[in-house]
């Protein structure tokens, strides 16, 4: 009984521990830490170092984002489940 509990407590926490995840990236780009390779490239955020100024990967925006997808999917399977325990 308390592990089809834990289960369906499960299904309903792990698609908002994807969302928070998501908004957490955002800490990276105010703290301008989590950045990538310097590059030329369409995708690039300038930042400040100590040797001047660089542009970047925003590897905190990829991030964000692939968790933000994460989040819709598995509200997906929430809304479809047919078991508890489907979800995560």
């Amino acid at each position: 009984m308390l592990q089809k509990d834990i289960l369906n407590l499960l299904d309903y926490i792990v698609p908002y521990v994807a969302i928070a995840q998501c908004f957490g990236r955002f800490g990276n780009f105010f703290n301008i830490e989590a950045y990538g390779y310097q590059t030329k490239s369409l995708f690039r955020m300038g930042i400040e170092t100590i040797d001047g100024y660089i542009e970047v990967h925003p590897t905190f925006l990829y991030e964000a984002i692939s968790t933000f997808f994460i989040f819709v999917i598995l509200k997906f399977f929430q809304r479809k489940r047919k078991f508890k325990g489907k979800v995560h």
